[in-house]
């Protein structure tokens, strides 16, 4: 029984190592470029739950995580989108975003989201925008690209906006649209 499996895990390896194909697909180059970056991690369809001093603080959902830690600068990367609640002590969601990809760059500690983002927070605001920064260290979001916030009574529109990291507080720094003053 041992020489029949030895015989077949042989044929298995001469079959795929004698032949050799001229043609690449663009799903071997895919991987081809994968390898170029030093991916040594890869997580598929995760839930994360972040927490601080015993306090959920935050889960993120992702179809894909990359962690390339062998990189010049090390970062981790969600290539097909994201999700991710944030909490408050009481664990009440305080805000929400979503993202078509995601990078964290781990020695400056700024994650970068960009493609469709959109962030809620627990007073019904809305933010979209291509590209935001979150500053890990500052506690801060922010971005340079055009923004459109939308509260229960105003539609706003601008070019660079700062805001703190849970989107309670916010400010576009050029504005455009229609403010209403009380």
């Amino acid at each position: 029984m041992k020489y029949i499996w030895f015989s077949i895990l042989t044929c298995f390896v001469l079959a795929f190592t004698s032949c050799e194909d001229t043609q690449t697909t663009d799903d071997q180059k895919e991987w081809e470029a994968l390898d170029t970056m030093e991916v040594t991690e890869r997580i598929f369809k995760s839930v994360i739950a972040y927490t601080d001093s015993g306090y959920l603080r935050a889960k993120l959902y992702a179809d894909l995580i990359e962690r390339h830690s062998n990189a010049a600068k090390p970062f981790v990367e969600l290539p097909e989108g994201l999700r991710a609640d944030f909490y408050n002590t009481k664990k009440e969601v305080e805000s929400k975003l979503t993202a078509g990809y995601g990078i964290n760059y781990l020695d400056s500690k700024i994650v970068e989201v960009r493609k469709q983002v959109v962030v809620v927070n627990s007073k019904g605001e809305k933010l979209e925008t291509e590209k935001l920064f979150w500053d890990q260290v500052k506690k801060e979001i922010y971005t340079e690209q055009t923004v459109k916030i939308t509260t229960e009574t105003e539609e706003l529109t601008g070019t660079g906006m700062r805001a703190a990291q849970d989107f309670s507080s916010w400010n576009i720094e050029h504005v455009t649209g229609i403010v209403t003053l009380k």
